[in-house]
């Protein structure tokens, strides 16, 4: 009997010794675990898992960062990171403490505030709060109030607005203001965290190992943040699928790469075209002049599919895509030199000759008006041609359609002079292929997809204009040195597997 007493006491003692280490372990990990304290509403979320190297070597390297700093707010933030950098090089406790734990970025909508954003990170061991209050000019009152769990606004360099500063426990925050640190903070208290959104967690197993960051973009949250620079209409026009996008980052010093996958939250036509079109070649450089500065292409190989998920009613856009076997392509060129915008839209075909021959049947007893440019013939359509079904409302359609055919391609625009353009192109080695600044950028890109969208951004810039808001016309203006300064950016879209 005296034994069984002795287990059952030992037994007890073992358990309650277990209970306390895995309490005690408990807290500590949720303590320090950054996500907690990421909204549930936020738009965006990157994620550093190295970032002192990471924005070392992005400072030091990249052209992109070499642009930006030239304006205020960036460079002030350069500026506070780099005597970070330099106060940890010479605080062993403060270099411990904030190396190694991956630090996470939240963008989100504040309000009548509009759009700002919060840091979240880490200390690994004791918080050095006093070094971590100097490094962001806060005295000793508030370094005091950091301590008992209070916010604190900062203001680290006179070019930014004041932060407001939270320590808690192993967790700090910086937010761009008090509404987005009382989110972050109601978030903490919740005891739920982001990552429990089902569809979020599932795009985030997605993501790989060994790249310079993580990004976690809510497409529908993220089109609302354009809010705070466009007009709503203009916002509007762009219709996206709904979901959380889960992409790798990577830095080079003349580009961001960033793939990864979409994880969709409901149904999309653009999602189903992926599935039911495939992926293939896009470029149609070749055919068009080297004033083109965007385009969007889709893959279009089961036409009578497409026109049944997007309910065409357009007969001449039915009778068009029915020629197609291949991509689909609308182009355009724009910049003050060319007045008004030129566009084109391109239709591959498996058989040219067959094309030409179903598009001359298009017009009533095949005759419509025809002319002749350096041996191609150039015929005009019989109705106004509308791309509602094929690329959505955002374009408007040709008034009056003409067409052509180059290679396997039929070729119209809304006037005789554009599909000169591209004859000349296609005959002379003048085109879109052999301008450098263009095709360097192609060759980086994927040779197939789904649906692919480039534009050249310093050369269309003028078009980040249209349906700007009053109020922020002054800030464009400020940044326009480094739209000036960008090359191109592309999104190339395909089917993936299990529902990606």
């Amino acid at each position: 009997m005296r034994r069984a007493i002795t287990i059952l006491i030992l037994l007890t003692i073992v358990g309650a010794a277990a209970w306390t280490i895995y309490r005690w372990d408990r807290p500590s990990a949720a303590g320090s675990d950054p996500w907690r304290a990421v909204p549930m509403q936020s738009a965006i979320v990157l994620e550093l898992n190295e970032p002192w190297t990471v924005w070392d070597r992005f400072t030091h390297t990249s052209q992109l960062w070499g642009a930006v700093v030239e304006q205020a707010a960036p460079a002030a933030m350069g500026r506070v990171i780099a005597r970070a950098v330099e106060r940890m090089e010479n605080d062993a406790a403060l270099r411990d403490a904030l190396n190694g734990p991956p630090v996470l970025v939240a963008v989100m909508r504040g309000g009548a505030e509009g759009t700002g954003c919060i840091v979240i990170g880490s200390f690994s061991g004791t918080a050095p709060v006093a070094a971590f209050s100097e490094l962001l000019g806060i005295d000793k009152a508030g370094e005091r109030a950091l301590l008992g769990g209070a916010v604190v606004q900062a203001r680290p360099d006179t070019a930014l607005h004041a932060l407001s500063v939270s320590v808690q426990g192993a967790l700090w925050m910086l937010a761009t203001s008090p509404t987005l640190m009382d989110e972050a903070m109601l978030q903490l208290q919740s005891g739920s965290s982001i990552v429990d959104d089902t569809l979020f967690a599932r795009a985030r197993t997605t993501l790989g190992a060994g790249v310079d960051a993580h990004l976690l973009l809510h497409t529908t949250r993220a089109q609302r943040l354009l809010l705070d620079l466009w007009d709503a209409t203009t916002v509007d026009r762009t219709d996206l699928p709904e979901g959380w996008l889960a992409m790798d980052l990577r830095t080079r010093p003349d580009a961001l790469l960033m793939s990864g996958l979409f994880a969709p939250e409901h149904p999309h036509t653009v999602l189903t075209d992926l599935v039911e079109q495939g992926s293939g070649p896009w470029n149609f450089a070749r055919l068009l002049p080297s004033s083109t500065d965007r385009w969007k292409t889709l893959r279009l190989v089961g036409p009578a599919a497409f026109r049944a998920t997007h309910a065409l009613t357009d007969t001449l856009s039915e009778k068009l895509l029915a020629q197609v076997s291949g991509s689909v392509c609308l182009a355009a060129a724009s910049g003050p030199e060319l007045g008004a915008p030129r566009r084109w839209l391109l239709l591959e075909t498996a058989d040219a000759t067959a094309a030409a021959e179903g598009c001359t049947a298009i017009c009533p007893e095949g005759r419509c008006d025809t002319m002749h440019y350096r041996g191609q013939r150039i015929t005009r359509l019989p109705a106004a041609l509308a791309f509602e079904g094929l690329f959505g409302p955002d374009d408007p359609g040709f008034a009056t359609p003409w067409w052509t055919t180059l290679g396997q391609n039929v070729v119209v625009s809304e006037a005789p002079e554009r599909l000169r353009e591209c004859i000349d192109a296609w005959n002379d080695g003048s085109s879109l292929a052999e301008d450098e600044r263009a095709s360097g950028w192609f060759q980086r890109m994927s040779a197939n997809s789904g649906r692919t969208v480039w534009i050249d951004v310093a050369r269309s810039k003028g078009l980040l204009r249209e349906g700007v808001r009053p109020d922020k016309k002054q800030l464009m203006d400020a940044w326009d040195p480094v739209l000036s300064a960008l090359g191109a950016f592309s999104v190339q879209l395909s089917a993936g597997q299990h529902g990606f």
